[in-house]
């Protein structure tokens, strides 16, 4: 399937390139998001002679308004059986929708619409209740899915017809909006996996938690609703940035619509330099920040502040949505020139808002970043980095809104300032707004301590004594190590999760592989709740049923692995020729086709957690660098050792792996575990980041044509003395990482490329792609890490034979 898109940034000429795109006699729908765009570009077709239909829904300020539709969507429906217009004209939530009959129509959609949206939903009601024990019938939720997709089985649709049958019972609008969204099949409802749990437990323990508790559901628009257009076309500012394009790239084709572009106008030079750039803060970009300082206090000011720099100006702001405690909505917060009409309030976003063309000055004054939750389901879901969402999320928010003013005039010469909250936005704005810029942003001092830009101070004495306390804790794990050695293994079982007595055994390595084997062929459990769990290490309490702090040292590495694309006997053949004993043994969950297992590693002593972490992270990058990341997912938790393990058995779905991988000398006949000193004094550079799998093997994408990576150089080249070879060399890296371009790529490319960005001297392609893959070195205890030499770009895929050596595993073990 293929989108074209037309990324028009504002005054460009969208709405006139649209118009000359059009003919006569051909069918045409065209999507808008606010009725006022959609009556505006209704009038320009028929002024120009084109049959139209305009389709919108009642307008509350306009009760009289009898052009308006309480069924949109049925008026559309009904305009394209009627096969009489030659534009029809609606809004976005219409568009959104599989229609049929749409064969022979061309869809353009103005401005580009979101494509997820979360639907929180209480957990106390007991429709809730139902709906989740009736998409999940035998209650078991894997922790081995991170989403779930739901689908609209008869069961649920059973569910809500029954519901809608029953006058005495209506579902709540959330939960009615799930069942439809899961009904139409326009979007996909997903949840998290561990918020199921988390549910699933609260119902059988906590009933006060089960109160608190929200259910998050994610409706995610599919592309597939679109594909029954002739075409169809997405206009918008900044499209590579959006979420759309993210989000689905994976999915359907992305092109330049080159009949439109033709037809946009570039930046007139009376506008060049139109556009000043003013930041409150270094960093005061969140909520938590501004409510620390008091929002309502830094308001105040920075309007005494701004009368003072733009007397009698008008101006168009934003200010956040004022909240209680409950988060319901409470008195809104004052803007002090907003009673004298000099200033409109504005929704912070405002996409598609004209007629402000004669202010000359936009106030952004939103923290606006998405929860923790939110970000973390862009990130998981699509794909998307920390930059990609802020710029398809804040910054493309600033940049609609503060487009609000004269800029939107082509023909007007006035001066615009733009004023935002913290520095990242500034300079995000000044690199959308390109040629309009008036120069770098700069820092508007409101009397604010606080948000001044200041030196690093001193040390104070508490920040010396936590600088001397980093300083002894080397020391003190080397203390540890050596005060609390012990022979054999050390085995703490918990019968239950919360069980406050674990039993405490000893056992040397055969005994403790005979006792999992036997575990895991005859302990049968009916539930996860219901598994043992148990922990290998000296305990300095031995009554004591926590870990934390109470264990000291362990000799046991263990991993946990729930999802595995590989046979898990290749992995156990690729430790064993690295000479690593280890046991493998299937959990609870396991199945044939999707195996879930732990993986054991016996220890030559007993370490401290800092070289506990630094061995498992060492194993963790060995496995990637063989296998990729997507092979074998092993749990990052797991690095600490105070987290304990579930005890093998019986799976419940005929799952069973036990894989014994003990080497043995071959003269005495003794187990030969991993030697910890050689182990811990290797020098490697651990491959644990996100796409460490690309490095290997092409993506799934076709071979990038030069022409396209030249398409990149070219838009984002600068000559020098423009001031922004740096950001745009930044650029380009994430421009090519979106085409598809792998980590070597990126750095080959920027380096034969780099003159082109300013005087390039100072570009350094290799910090770059370290930085756009999220490609950071391991922490490990200071006393393991060495100095690495520095590597020019050119040559950092060639090492060196001694280099090759020296990453070889099978050096840094005794041979068994």
């Amino acid at each position: 399937m293929q989108i074209k898109y037309l990324s028009a940034p504002t005054a460009s000429g969208k709405t006139y390139a649209l118009l000359q795109t059009l003919k006569h006699g051909g069918r045409y729908i065209i999507a808008t998001p606010r009725r006022a765009i959609s009556r505006e570009i209704a009038a320009l077709l028929l002024k120009a002679g084109f049959a139209v239909k305009l389709i919108v829904g009642p307008d509350d300020k306009n009760g009289n308004d009898t052009d308006t539709y309480k069924d949109c969507g049925k008026a559309f429906r009904d305009a394209i059986k009627a096969n009489c217009y030659e534009v029809i004209i609606i809004d976005h939530k219409v568009a959104l929708k599989k229609v049929s009959g749409v064969e022979n129509y061309d869809i353009y959609i103005d401005e580009i619409p979101s494509i997820v949206e979360t639907i929180p939903l209480g957990t106390t009601l007991p429709a809730t209740r139902t709906v989740i024990s009736t998409l999940f019938p035998d209650g078991n939720i894997s922790d081995s899915h991170l989403y779930y997709d739901l689908e609209y089985t008869k069961e649920i649709a059973d569910l809500f017809t029954a519901w809608d049958e029953d006058e005495a019972f209506r579902p709540g609008k959330n939960l009615f909006e799930i069942g439809q969204s899961l009904k139409s099949g326009d979007h996909k409802v997903v949840i998290r996996g561990s918020q199921l749990q988390t549910y699933q437990r609260s119902l059988e323990t906590e009933t006060e938690e089960v109160r608190r508790l929200k259910l998050k559901f994610h409706k995610v628009l599919q592309p597939e609703i679109l594909e029954k257009y002739r075409s169809v076309t997405v206009m918008g500012a900044n499209f590579d940035n959006s979420e759309m394009y993210v989000g689905w790239c994976g999915k359907v084709v992305f092109a330049e619509n080159t009949e439109m572009k033709r037809y946009l106008r570039s930046l007139p030079d009376h506008k060049k330099g139109l556009v000043d750039i003013l930041y409150l803060s270094e960093a005061h970009d969140t909520w938590a920040s501004l409510e620390k300082l008091g929002y309502q206090e830094f308001l105040d000011r920075l309007a005494r502040a701004y009368e003072v720099s733009f007397p009698n100006t008008k101006h168009i702001f934003a200010v956040k949505r004022a909240k209680d405690k409950c988060g319901r909505p409470a008195e809104p917060y004052r803007w002090l020139h907003e009673d004298s009409e000099l200033g409109l309030r504005l929704d912070p976003s405002s996409k598609g808002v004209n007629g402000l063309q004669h202010i000359n000055v936009a106030l952004h004054l939103v923290p606006i970043n998405p929860s923790t939750y939110e970000y973390n389901f862009r990130k998981e879901y699509f794909g998307m980095t920390a930059d990609d969402v802020k710029w398809a999320i804040s910054y493309e928010s600033q940049y609609q809104f503060a487009s609000r003013t004269s800029y939107r005039d082509y023909e007007s010469r006035s001066q615009v300032t733009i004023i935002v909250l913290d520095r990242n936005s500034a300079f995000a704005l000044h690199k959308l707004f390109g040629e309009a810029s008036a120069g770098e942003p700069k820092f508007f001092d409101i009397g604010i301590e606080e948000l001044r830009s200041e030196k690093k101070k001193p040390l104070t004495d508490i920040e010396r004594q936590a600088k001397s306390r980093r300083g002894k804790r080397i020391k003190e794990n080397e203390t540890t190590t050596n005060a609390f050695q012990y022979p054999d293994f050390r085995i703490r079982e918990w019968k239950r999760i919360e069980s406050h007595d674990p039993v405490e055994i000893s056992c040397n390595w055969t005994e403790f592989v005979h006792l999992m084997w036997k575990n895991s062929r005859t302990l049968q459990i009916k539930s996860k709740i219901a598994r043992p769990l148990y922990r290998e290490g000296y305990f300095v309490d031995p009554a004591s049923h926590t870990l934390a702090k109470n264990i000291q040292t362990s000799k046991l590495i263990q991993m946990d692995i729930d999802k595995a694309t590989c046979d898990p006997k290749e992995l156990s053949k690729f430790l064993l020729k690295n000479n690593l004993s280890h046991l493998i043994v299937s959990s609870f969950s396991s199945e044939p086709t999707n195996p879930r297992f732990h993986l054991l590693i016996p220890l030559s002593r007993a370490v401290c957690g800092d070289d506990y972490e630094a061995i498992f992270n060492l194993i963790r990058a060995d496995i990637i660098q063989k296998f990729g990341g997507e092979a074998f997912e092993i749990e990052k938790a797991f690095k600490s050792f105070n987290k304990r393990l579930c005890m093998p058995c019986v799976s419940n779905y005929n799952g069973e792996i036990f894989i014994d991988g003990t080497l043995r000398n071959k003269m005495t006949w003794k187990s030969s575990f991993l030697d910890v000193e050689r182990y811990l004094n290797r020098i490697q550079i651990e491959d644990d980041r996100p796409g460490i799998a690309l490095r290997q093997r092409r993506s799934e994408k076709t071979d990038i044509s030069t022409s396209a990576i030249d398409r990149v150089i070219a838009k984002l080249a600068v000559p020098p003395g423009m001031g922004k070879g740096n950001d745009n060399f930044y650029q380009a890296g994430v421009e090519l990482k979106k085409l598809g371009c792998l980590y070597e790529e990126v750095i080959r490319i920027l380096e034969d490329n780099r003159h082109k960005f300013g005087r390039g001297k100072d570009r350094d392609s290799l910090r770059v792609a370290e930085d756009i893959f999220n490609r950071n070195r391991r922490n490990v205890p200071s006393r393991f890490r060495f100095k690495e030499p520095t590597i020019d770009a050119k040559s950092v895929f060639t090492p060196t034979s001694e280099m090759k050596t020296a990453l070889t595993l099978d050096s840094f073990f005794y041979p068994g």
